[in-house]
């Protein structure tokens, strides 16, 4: 698979900045809160230390990215950056196609918004309550149908290109 330069430098740059120690004790304070080990009175996690980009992240109108994964990559990893840069956050990139990720495996039509909305997409309700109950007798749906396939294949996508950065493999989440 191909990747845009300005895909594989924000990667490259990612990689650099990832500091094992500050993830592990991001990581640690984070599980001590979810398991009750947090003692103080406010939860507030703190990354130690902070990594300014040398790569500006740019902007993705979800627009594109929805039908580019390299875009959509490198419209998560904008995310990934900031964090590194300052925020509680774990690092972490997801499939971004919106709530109707679900209901498009069950056949609602998906529902691109307007460029200029720069909003994710969504899906037409059926509005019929026989189309729902014929639905739900069809039982699970496959899920590779409506944009569960676009989800699946964006994880592959990233589990491959992740393959290359062994810091960004273990601590960004996918």
């Amino acid at each position: 698979m191909e990747l845009s330069k300005e895909t594989l430098l924000l990667l490259e740059d990612i990689e650099r900045r990832i500091d094992p120690e500050t993830e592990d004790d991001l990581e640690k304070q984070w599980l001590d809160f979810t398991y009750g080990r947090f003692d103080g009175d406010i939860f507030c996690p703190n990354r130690k230390k902070l990594s300014v980009p040398s790569v500006e992240p740019p902007f993705i109108n979800i627009n594109d990215a929805i039908k580019d994964y390299d875009l959509m990559l490198r419209g998560q990893l904008a995310g990934v950056s900031g964090a590194l840069n300052g925020t509680h956050n774990t690092l972490c990139i997801r499939a971004n196609y919106g709530t109707g990720i679900m209901t498009s495996l069950f056949g609602a039509e998906i529902f691109i918004m307007p460029y200029e909305n720069n909003t994710l997409p969504t899906t037409r309700p059926f509005n019929d309550t026989e189309r729902i109950r014929r639905t739900v007798d069809q039982g699970l749906p496959d899920v590779m149908n409506g944009f569960g396939k676009n989800v699946f294949e964006f994880g592959e996508f990233c589990a491959e290109i992740f393959e290359k950065y062994p810091k960004i493999k273990k601590y960004v989440n996918v």
